[in-house]
């Protein structure tokens, strides 16, 4: 039975907000290097079982070679990722983080200057990151977000960058039918 990419949208936003919460949570007791490294292995391991089954990578030069590149991408991503809950309350992350559609869209010109892209997706874009940046703004009864340090930003700043920028190599992967979102995640996980 195929699975409606409405609902795994929807289901992908619920579980993203949750891990948001989530990681900022288990950031007081764990530094984002040890919260990175349990995220993956844990990922290794649930995903292991299902490789005889759905393992598929074609083992070639160049798609190893843009097949690390985006999983170190990913891997500096999710870093940041990590250390942008570990040093910010999670609504000054988390608002900062919806950005990550908005640099993909930023750089779909130079990097995929073959895709058409119309107006109603860039306001589909920009209308789904604004709604998320406004919803993360809400602020507790003093008016704050908690304190931070400003040159904390840089964090969520770089993850969302990353995140946005890592579509590309990504997208390539799975076009070219190199590797399907499976088997990209099982050999992503330990990279």
């Amino acid at each position: 039975m195929p699975v409606d990419a409405n609902l795994m949208a929807i289901l992908s936003a619920g579980t993203g907000g949750a891990a948001n919460i989530l990681a900022r949570k288990f950031s007081g007791f764990a530094s984002a290097n040890g919260l990175l490294i349990v995220n993956f292995a844990l990922m290794t391991l649930l995903l292991l079982p299902a490789a005889p089954f759905f393992f598929k990578f074609e083992f070639t030069q160049q798609a190893i070679v843009i097949f690390l590149f985006a999983a170190m991408m990913d891997a500096a991503a999710n870093l940041a990722y990590f250390k942008a809950f570990e040093k910010l309350p999670a609504v000054i992350a988390s608002l900062i983080l919806a950005v990550s559609p908005v640099v993909t869209l930023v750089f779909q010109p130079v990097l995929s200057p073959g895709t058409k892209i119309d107006g109603l997706m860039i306001f589909g874009i920009f209308l789904a990151s604004g709604g998320l940046m406004l919803l993360a703004r809400s602020r507790n009864g003093n008016g704050s977000a908690g304190t931070y340090k400003r040159q904390h930003l840089i964090w969520p700043a770089l993850a969302a960058g990353l995140f946005g920028l890592n579509i590309y190599p990504i997208r390539y992967l799975l076009q070219e039918d190199i590797t399907n979102p499976y088997t990209y995640y099982l050999l992503r996980a330990p990279v």
